[in-house]
């Protein structure tokens, strides 16, 4: 599939027929929209050259080892997202519950079987006293007489020891060694650290992430599903206006893990209701995939907000695509309090998905 535009006479056509006028949001152009009678293609890429508007063809790529995803397909794969999250926030609901009942079992027991053991080896490492005999009073003249002489050999003996080197004993090394029971305390203690950080790590402020945390992540992208799916107009007549400027900040899905797991479920709810693959959707006037969207976006903060035009299916597809964008984050900050064993493909943009396994196929052959 090709678009031209042969010159740059395109640009001073008027009449509602003309992509360029709905891609800037002229007046026709804009009337076309709020009636939802515009079915044209999206504008046409054009090639600038010296300033001048030049012919530009571009051709569409296509892998035709993979087959063509149905229409309603977006659907599916804004869904997949909103299911991706949930999947991961009881996934670290699970881990946070056993990582406090292990940290509360050992905390109420002070004294634990490890730490009885290094006790009990410390008080048998400890020299006992040994209890003084008394000398006869023969035995003391005995020693007397006899003093000077042992004096002499104590001396003598001392010299020669100096001399010699000293041989190292078995009982020496092993006493260099960490004791076994050292080690399994040392070894327990590491693990109750790793569980103590895992604790809390819904709410806490990443260092890799730029402070941000899991849960602002999560309201974040759920905030854009929300502003889109649920600022329908409920009928093609009205003009169907996002922001996702207008987002929510310090709600209770930041911080309770609970509620923001319930707000995903209802989102996913939405996205049902506009799936138009769901025969039991109770939505009356359903939009399709090319219903035209008038985005509110905030290019410069001097400036008004500036209208540019979307449709339903490439808005569904950029929220899908943007949460990826942030589970990559949360990964991050996942790695960074402990859970490593995501699942695979977490984090990873679609496109990218589909180059690493190209990659493989073409190293296996």
């Amino acid at each position: 599939m090709a678009f031209s535009v042969s010159s740059n006479s395109a640009l001073h056509n008027s009449g509602s027929n003309n992509p360029l006028l709905h891609a800037a949001g002229g007046s026709n152009g804009h009337a076309n929209h709020a009636n939802g009678t515009s079915g044209h293609a999206p504008p046409p890429p054009l090639a600038v050259t010296n300033g001048h508007t030049t012919t530009s063809t571009v051709t569409s790529p296509t892998d035709t080892s993979k087959p063509t995803a149905p229409d309603f397909h977006v659907f599916h794969v804004a869904d997949k997202a909103l299911q991706d999250c949930v999947d991961l926030l009881e996934k670290i609901r699970k881990a946070v519950a056993q990582a406090e009942a292990e940290v509360a079992g050992a905390a109420g027991q002070p004294s634990s079987g490890l730490q009885q053991q290094h006790q009990q080896q410390q008080q048998q490492q400890q020299p006992q006293p040994q209890p003084q005999q008394q000398q006869q009073p023969q035995q003391q003249r005995q020693h007397l007489h006899s003093g000077n002489e042992q004096t002499k050999n104590k001396i003598g003996d001392n010299a020669m020891c100096s001399q010699a080197p000293q041989p190292v004993t078995i009982r020496a090394a092993a006493a260099a060694a960490p004791e076994p029971h050292v080690v399994l305390m040392e070894e327990h203690n590491s693990a109750l650290a790793s569980r103590k950080r895992l604790i809390g790590m819904y709410t806490r402020h990443s260092t890799l992430a730029g402070e941000g945390t899991i849960g602002k992540h999560v309201r974040h992208l759920a905030d854009h599903y929300r502003l889109l799916l649920g600022t329908y107009p409920g009928c093609s007549e009205k003009e169907w206006r996002v922001d996702y400027d207008r987002r929510s900040r310090d709600v209770p899905m930041e911080t309770d893990i609970n509620v923001a797991i319930k707000v995903l479920k209802g989102l996913q709810d939405l996205v049902h209701e506009f799936d138009p693959s769901n025969l039991a959707s109770n939505m009356t006037h359903r939009p399709g995939l090319n219903h035209p969207i008038a985005l509110m976006a905030t290019m410069d903060p001097q400036y008004a907000p500036v209208p540019c035009y979307s449709t339903l299916g490439r808005e569904l597809w950029f929220c899908a695509l943007h949460a990826v964008h942030h589970f990559a984050m949360v990964k991050v900050i996942c790695g960074e309090f402990g859970m490593m064993d995501l699942a695979a493909g977490f984090g990873v943009a679609p496109s990218t998905l589909q180059h690493e396994s190209a990659k493989k196929r073409l190293s296996a052959a």
